[in-house]
């Protein structure tokens, strides 16, 4: 039976079986960890490992791409579609495929995106049916999801908009912005585009003002909520008051500022009335990680990324989940 412990130590054991040459346990002690414990949990220990055997310098990238393929086929086979899809997106450029495995991955996309009425059309564009370089389909395909219609999106040239059109004769798509109309291809929305929820308070500002100004007037605690998501762990109630301006009325903001202010004055006390114990840092996951970072104040974040850096081999992938 395996632990949670020996999960966190997963890339420890996996070092002392290279040490000792007895490559042969390499998938046994895998494929325990993996069969024992919901996989979503602890897919970033599993990508540890593979990402130490792809090393140049280790020479054992062949037992990387067993390990890669293995997570695959487990995950597929057990349904867990969206667990799938993210170790994919991490780790297609070790995949071997073949059609028939093709077929498995677009059918796990069709799972999880079944809402999106476009999800075929995206897979035939990025050619994940026929040849296309595997690698390159994931890339694309994991982009195009999140650019159907009705996404809301922030571009750093236009600012906040919602796609309106997709053309895939002429493999355009039209995002409509607050101050214009953009029609551009398929592979400058993949680079340009960041996709943001339909809820983002700057979203509803800019594109959907009327509606942002109904759930002030009607649902006041889930705009505090969006703010709190939005804005900086340190904002204030001037930088509430510059969003709502023109939205709702003085005198509505001026109530939801007095309210806003009390949680915010609340909530800063049981902040800095918190500590944190970066000795579990180790055997977190890269998700806990990204959890405690955004609930905790500023002043312990500076600690605790000094801490990631010196306590965790994968600190950059860390980082980039941060930032």
């Amino acid at each position: 039976m395996t632990t949670n412990s020996e999960h966190s130590n997963l890339l420890v054991k996996i070092k002392e079986i290279l040490r000792k040459k007895e490559f042969e346990k390499l998938e046994s002690t895998f494929l325990e960890c993996i069969t024992e414990f919901e996989p979503s949990r602890y897919l970033s220990e599993y990508w540890k490992v593979i990402d130490y055997l792809n090393l140049p310098q280790k020479k054992l990238t062949h037992y990387a791409q067993e390990l890669a393929m293995l997570v695959t086929e487990y995950l597929l086979e057990h349904n867990y579609y969206k667990e799938a899809i993210e170790h994919l997106a991490k780790l297609a450029n070790l995949i071997r495929v073949d059609q028939k495995l093709r077929q498995r991955i677009i059918n796990a996309y069709r799972a999880v995106y079944a809402h999106q009425k476009n999800i075929d059309a995206f897979i035939r564009y990025v050619g994940l049916e026929g040849t296309a370089p595997f690698n390159h389909a994931i890339f694309k395909l994991n982009k195009l999801v999140k650019l159907d219609i009705g996404s809301a999106v922030y571009s750093s040239r236009f600012g906040y908009g919602e796609i309106t059109k997709i053309d895939f004769l002429l493999d355009l798509i039209t995002i409509n912005f607050s101050s214009q109309t953009q029609t551009i291809t398929f592979d400058q929305a993949i680079s340009s585009l960041q996709p943001i929820p339909k809820d983002n308070i700057f979203f509803l500002k800019e594109i959907k003002p009327e509606f942002l100004a109904q759930m002030v007037s009607n649902e006041p605690e889930k705009v505090i909520a969006l703010l709190n998501r939005d804005l900086p762990k340190d904002y204030k109630i001037s930088d509430v008051k510059r969003i709502l301006r023109g939205i709702v009325s003085d005198q509505t903001i001026d109530i939801l500022a007095k309210h806003l202010k009390t949680k915010l004055t609340k909530h800063q006390k049981e902040s800095e009335s918190k500590t944190f114990d970066y000795t579990i840092l180790p055997s977190l996951t890269i998700d806990e990680i990204l959890k405690i970072f955004n609930q905790i104040p500023n002043n312990i974040k500076q600690k605790l990324i000094k801490e990631i850096k010196t306590q965790r081999t994968d600190w950059h992938e860390v980082f980039l989940k941060l930032f």
